[in-house]
């Protein structure tokens, strides 16, 4: 008897998550219907943090499509000329491959066909904002906001060197270094200085800037109080550019 009453109760919470869930969807489903950005984004953040949601790829599908509707809103108003919210343009494209990489992980569990099947119709939707998420990096360097850019330039590099969008292009794979030196930038000015150590290799690739690179790595390490690689990237530093910088601090040091 027992046993039965705990297997109804078990039935009868299912049913109760079950609803919950087709309830907090069939309301998205029609903010996305009505282009109600705000309201949709209210359940996004609300749920984002339940394992209910937040380990399911439909979910986050529902996020990628809400994102959109305020990057198209955004977009439009710059159609017609009207004033628009150009950091809140370019934020929303970064919401769309954040929510996107969450399904990306999930898909991934569910077996090769499901997995590449998603990521089918992911690039077909992401592959025209791609580029803008560059773009946005470098509109937020420019306003000296260095927290958005960094998210921006470190989501554009990874987006790639996960494949997401199998996009290989030669005019992607060149700005990928420069994408990682402002990243650096960002990070630095952000005084997030273990950040500055995300894509080095791949910053010290943009040789027109290996000077500031270096700088930045050899200030990181004395912040991070990493004496061994401090003098170790003052040495390559001088050996690289023998630029003054590396040359006094090293005499300053020994």
């Amino acid at each position: 008897m027992l046993r039965k009453l705990f297997t109804i109760l078990f039935i009868l919470a299912a049913l109760v998550t079950q609803a919950e869930t087709l309830k907090e969807y069939k309301e998205l489903k029609a903010c996305i219907k009505n282009s109600n950005v705000g309201r949709g984004r209210e359940i996004i953040n609300k749920c984002i943090s339940d394992t209910l949601f937040n380990t399911d790829p439909q979910f986050y599908a529902f996020a990628v499509a809400i994102e959109k509707k305020a990057n198209d809103a955004e977009n439009m108003k710059l159609y017609l000329k009207q004033k628009y919210d150009t950091a809140a343009f370019f934020n929303s494209i970064y919401k769309m491959f954040e929510y996107s990489k969450k399904q990306d992980e999930l898909y991934e569990k569910q077996g090769e066909k499901v997995f590449k099947k998603f990521r089918t119709q992911s690039a077909s939707i992401l592959k025209p904002y791609y580029p803008n998420l560059y773009n946005g990096g470098v509109y937020f360097v420019k306003k000296k906001d260095w927290k958005n850019a960094c998210n921006l330039f470190t989501m554009y590099i990874a987006i790639n060197q996960l494949n997401i969008l199998d996009e290989k292009s030669p005019q992607t794979q060149a700005k990928l270094p420069r994408a990682a030196f402002w990243c650096m930038t960002s990070c630095f000015e952000n005084k997030d200085y273990e950040g500055v150590f995300k894509y080095p290799v791949l910053a010290e690739a943009d040789t027109a800037n290996i000077n500031y690179v270096l700088q930045y790595e050899v200030l990181s390490y004395e912040q991070l109080k990493d004496t061994a690689n401090y003098v170790a990237r003052l040495k390559d530093g001088l050996r690289i550019t023998s630029d003054e910088f590396f040359f006094s601090r090293l005499t300053d040091y020994y």
